[in-house]
């Protein structure tokens, strides 16, 4: 069970309109972002996240939901015309996608005292004699 739920993903990126993003989608970002997060860091779903954590998944949940719609963008990237105002597909993709690393970055630095940490490769403890 994520730790960050539908609300806290819609409070965090201003997601007030349902339609334009659905709770399907949410909630598809929301499960990738948890198993990234539970992948990454030591956090487990046998404990209570700390609020950081929570946002943190939202956050990174924003980032997948703003990097599928950069894709969709990337599949209509036709020029929009509309009362004189024009919207090149192109940059929103580029925006979305920017956007999407943003909150990545700001999701993980968020996460930094949960990573999961290991021995640099060349370093190893052995026993030893004493001299």
């Amino acid at each position: 069970m994520s730790f960050a739920n539908e609300n806290d993903v819609r409070k965090e990126g201003f997601l007030d309109d349902f339609q334009e993003v659905s709770s399907e989608r949410i909630r598809k970002s929301l499960a990738k972002a948890h198993f990234e997060i539970l992948s990454g860091t030591i956090l487990t779903d046998e404990i209570e996240a700390a609020s950081g954590a929570i946002r943190a998944e939202a956050l990174l949940a924003l980032s997948h939901l703003f990097h599928s719609l950069a894709i969709t963008s990337a599949l209509y990237a036709d020029e929009l015309r509309a009362g004189g105002a024009r919207l090149d597909g192109g940059a929103r993709m580029r925006n979305l996608l920017k956007l999407a690393q943003e909150l990545n970055d700001e999701a993980w630095g968020l996460l930094r005292p949960y990573l999961k940490t290991s021995a640099p490769a060349g370093l190893s403890l052995v026993e030893g004699e004493e001299s």
